[in-house]
């Protein structure tokens, strides 16, 4: 079976000013219905933006992180079956189950969307799951940057942009930076808990997206390779 599993940030989901960024979304509902290179695609899709901002409004009264994990999930579920919407056709399914949703890419479903799915997990923690269930060895993550940098490229500092790296590598250098474990509503380029799962099953991640005017087949194939 010829599948991919793409994630979709929350950060390209909507724009600076928490509009949902249409046209970027168009692309990639018209990438998939003339698509011929696969035969199952699987979306998904993240919190990002709106998920920080209404975060960021009540986490110093919410005391337990858990209920504040929840509050994220549930973003990532709306933005999923908005996205889903969007689509207008029987042949994108919104799941809330990552087993449900594979046993109906087995079948006959096309494509499937589905956001945050356990407590505690990022939505790359995700879409690594769902990629290990359907055999699969790479997920493509679209997010806000060109390429995963050594630093974040939005403080300055000149950080330095990486075209490949082993998870190894990655681990090292965002280890500090990141921590082990996935915080509500936290930005980083793959968390360390996913990329500990991906090395161990030996699944890659190639994350791009900063320049969302190239098209999806430029985006699917360009920006950061992490492998095993």
């Amino acid at each position: 079976m010829n599948s991919i599993v793409i994630k979709i940030g929350g950060s390209v989901f909507y724009d600076d000013d928490l509009r949902i960024n249409i046209e970027f979304l168009e692309k990639v509902i018209n990438w998939f219905e003339n698509q011929k290179n696969y035969e199952k695609v699987i979306f998904v899709v993240g919190g990002g933006k709106i998920g920080r901002f209404l975060l960021n409004q009540v986490k110093e009264y919410i005391k337990s992180d858990s209920s504040k994990h929840r509050m994220g999930i549930k973003v990532t579920r709306v933005n999923a079956m908005m996205f889903s919407g969007l689509f207008n056709s029987k042949d994108i399914v919104y799941f809330e189950s990552i087993t449900e949703l594979c046993t109906a890419i087995k079948q006959n479903t096309k494509g499937a969307i589905i956001g945050g799915v356990v407590e505690g997990w990022s939505t790359d923690m995700v879409a690594a799951n769902i990629a290990s269930n359907l055999n699969l060895k790479i997920v493509h993550k679209i997010s806000n940057i060109d390429y995963i940098y050594s630093s974040d490229p939005n403080k300055g500092d000149n950080p330095e942009p990486f075209k490949n790296l082993v998870w190894e590598e990655y681990i090292k250098i965002f280890y500090n930076q990141i921590g082990y474990k996935h915080k509500p509503s936290m930005n980083a380029p793959i968390d360390i808990e996913c990329s500990l799962f991906c090395k161990e099953e030996k699944i890659a991640f190639r994350v791009s997206g900063g320049n969302l005017n190239v098209d999806i087949v430029k985006l699917l194939n360009s920006g950061t390779l992490v492998s095993p």
